[in-house]
């Protein structure tokens, strides 16, 4: 499971590694005890190996071999579109899986997502992981939106892969476009969406961003997002402004430097006098801190921004859904509230199905290395067997 942003990643010390073995090896006891007859659960442990950092499925992936990786591209609404295909051995058709990665620099060549891609692979799937511009800028806009249906569309183009068996794994913002994708009725139906802590509204994740709130069933939540959420998301809104001397203003206030942001941008320091109306618009809506004038300022916005947020929210087609969607979530998201994925569950409670994962960091497996030893084996060993659940369920629905 890949994360959006790698700045949180921590090491894993050698005693956390033994017993993230124990716990790995506790998981295998219980799955053959529980599951004997359950034809995937070899396949899903050790895709769940896979994701773990510092898990032992080393061994396992040498006797499986190296998948079969080609490179798949297209001209797409951003610029050109490259993906990487992983395919078992051997050739042949495979029900196929489409990553949609968040948004990250990294791409599809980001460490842990290749290896997921491979997993697959070695599992008897084929991995399609596509970079689409405009999400390795960390940006999110309509262009990906298009290029995911593009996508959708096309697989049955690429060698060893079955558009009718599709399975779409969204990651942050790439679960939100799978949501999507799968609310289209123009697409070929999807088998599932598997999605890791998306949004369903831009209108929450604008209220998060600049309020420091969300609204749940009619109650102020406080929420302090990450600073890099502020920025991404801002970033988003910028880079829709009609206006390019207005995406200047407010460029060096986006600027991404290294490692990443801890400080969210001081929007009273945007020199207001050089923006057009819609700029300051924007500005306006940015400098907000009152959560009930939040839809009025996105009213307000130039043109055509308000129609591509509400393209870009999910809770806008919930009726359209024809897919299921399975959740994979972390209580204690520092990049998206849960409450988003609680909101989608309760909107369509007959197709999405919601888990919690403890050994979740968003949507990244991680372990705390300063922890207790005992519970950091309690952790990973109860998040594994939630993980290994959630894995399990969604092959299934591919066969």
């Amino acid at each position: 499971m890949i994360h959006a942003v790698s700045h949180r990643l921590r090491s894993v010390p050698p005693i956390s590694r033994r017993l993230l073995v124990l716990a790995c090896l506790l998981v295998a006891v219980v799955v053959v005890a529980l599951t004997p007859m359950l034809r995937l659960a070899p396949t899903s442990f050790y895709l769940l190996l896979a994701d773990i950092p510092g898990a032992p499925a080393g061994p396992i992936s040498h006797l499986l071999g190296p998948p079969t990786v080609r490179d798949w591209s297209f001209a797409g609404a951003e610029g050109a579109v490259e993906a990487d295909v992983y395919t078992p051995r051997g050739g042949g058709v495979h029900p196929t899986i489409l990553i949609i990665n968040g948004a990250l620099s990294a791409g599809r060549k980001y460490a842990p997502l290749a290896q997921f891609g491979a997993a697959l692979a070695q599992s008897g799937y084929t991995a399609v992981i596509p970079d689409y511009p405009d999400l390795l800028k960390e940006v999110l806009s309509p262009a990906s939106l298009q290029d995911v249906e593009y996508t959708a569309q096309h697989l049955g183009d690429i060698p060893g892969a079955d558009g009718r068996r599709l399975e779409v794994v969204g990651f942050c913002v790439g679960a939100t476009l799978g949501l999507l994708a799968a609310e289209d009725p123009q697409l070929p139906p999807m088998r599932a969406v598997v999605a890791l802590s998306g949004y369903i509204s831009s209108l929450d994740m604008i209220q998060v961003i600049t309020t420091g709130t969300y609204t749940y069933h009619g109650a102020l939540v406080r929420y302090a997002p990450d600073p890099w959420v502020v920025v991404a998301v801002a970033r988003s809104l910028v880079m829709g402004l009609p206006d390019a001397g207005d995406r200047a203003v407010f460029a060096p206030f986006l600027v991404d430097p290294p490692p990443d942001h801890y400080v969210a941008p001081d929007w009273t320091k945007v020199p207001g006098s050089r923006l057009s109306a819609g700029g300051r618009a924007l500005l306006t809506l940015l400098e907000n801190r009152d959560p009930a004038r939040v839809p009025g300022l996105i009213a307000a916005l130039p043109p055509p921004l308000p129609v591509q947020l509400a393209a870009l929210s999910p809770a806008n087609g919930i009726a359209r859904l024809r897919t299921p969607v399975y959740i994979v979530a972390d209580r204690q998201d520092a990049y998206i509230p849960n409450v988003e994925s609680i909101k989608l569950a309760e909107a369509a409670p007959s197709s999405v199905h919601l888990s919690y994962v403890s050994l979740l960091a968003h949507v990244e497996p991680t372990i705390d290395a300063q922890a207790n030893p005992l519970a950091t084996a309690w952790d990973v060993a109860t998040g594994a067997w939630q993980l290994f659940l959630a894995i399990d369920r969604t092959l299934a629905v591919l066969q």
